[in-house]
């Protein structure tokens, strides 16, 4: 994943938390579900997250390991 945006990346990780809480996620999986909302909004220029819950599922359930550079 190329990340685009800094901004908002913890407004979708409490979004995402909120939205696994609110449909009775599984503990483990309300945290990979805000982990990949952060993840994916990251990818999008600007302070909305648009991508949808199956975007968001996508980067869930995905194998790929990303390695952070600095």
């Amino acid at each position: 994943m190329h990340v685009l945006e800094g901004v908002a990346g913890g407004d979708a990780f409490g979004a995402g938390l909120m939205h696994g809480l609110v449909n009775n996620y599984a503990d483990q999986k309300c945290i990979d579900f805000a982990i990949a909302a952060s993840v994916s909004k990251l990818t999008i220029v600007g302070d909305l997250n648009i991508s949808s819950q199956e975007d968001i599922d996508e980067v869930m359930n995905s194998d790929t390991a990303v390695r952070l550079a600095r």
